[in-house]
């Protein structure tokens, strides 16, 4: 089972994909949101948006908490606790179908739609935000990010780490199996290396390196086909 810190949702999720976290990266009015970076950045990368996980419009009972199963079943009760009804609705059989993903990131696309961007959408999770009312470097991304990413609680992101890593699977581990794998670093490459590596000032690799941007997306390959 993947490490985590039993005390916030969102920390744990930051741990392996930076959830309830959006990436922000504003280049001629041009926003790239994804959950697939390191928790390390340098002042070069994209800044960070936090979204506020107690952002839920009424709160529940923990006694009303289903009893999940399954490796991530601390995420779900996490998750249920912090979301309004639509997500709990959501979440309560423990499963999180595709129409239900789709319908969830429609609702967000909806109101970034509504605040003057163009959204797309990639199959690892990934988002591009283009500004479509000229505003450049003064439109109000972490607002308008924090907003809208906040109708999730965290539900779209949770669907998409079952999608990549079912059986929650250490994640430092997984990275640096996917990394030893695509020839980055040797095969000999541990998770304790990897974790130094972030840890770094710089990685001993280009963050825009593709192998390395494939391995954050999908280090199983189980979205792409490609394991």
């Amino acid at each position: 089972m993947a490490e985590r810190q039993p005390s916030s949702h969102s920390t744990m999720r930051r741990e392996r994909w930076l959830p309830a976290l959006l990436v922000i990266a504003a280049v001629t009015g041009v926003v790239s949101c994804s959950g697939g970076l390191p928790d390390d950045t340098s002042p070069d990368e994209p800044s960070i948006v936090t979204v506020n996980p107690d952002s839920a419009s009424d709160q529940v009972d923990p006694a009303d908490i289903p009893d999940f199963i399954g490796p991530w079943a601390d995420d779900f009760r996490q998750a249920y606790l912090e979301a309004d009804e639509y997500g709990r609705e959501i979440l309560r059989d423990g499963v999180i179908t595709e129409r239900e993903y789709l319908d969830l990131v429609a609702k967000m696309d909806e109101c970034f739609i509504a605040r003057g961007y163009e959204v797309e959408r990639f199959a690892d999770g990934r988002l591009e935000l283009t500004d479509t009312r000229g505003r450049g470097e003064q439109m109000p991304i972490s607002e308008d990010a924090g907003v809208c990413a906040g109708i999730g609680h965290g539900i779209d992101q949770l669907y998409l780490d079952l999608q990549r890593n079912p059986d929650n699977t250490d994640w430092n581990e997984l990275m640096a199996a996917c990394l030893a794998k695509g020839g980055l670093v040797d095969q000999s490459f541990t998770k304790e290396e990897y974790v130094a590596a972030l840890e770094a000032p710089l990685p001993p690799w280009a963050v825009d390196d593709p192998v390395f941007q494939d391995c954050l997306s999908d280090p199983l390959g189980l979205v792409s086909g490609s394991n």
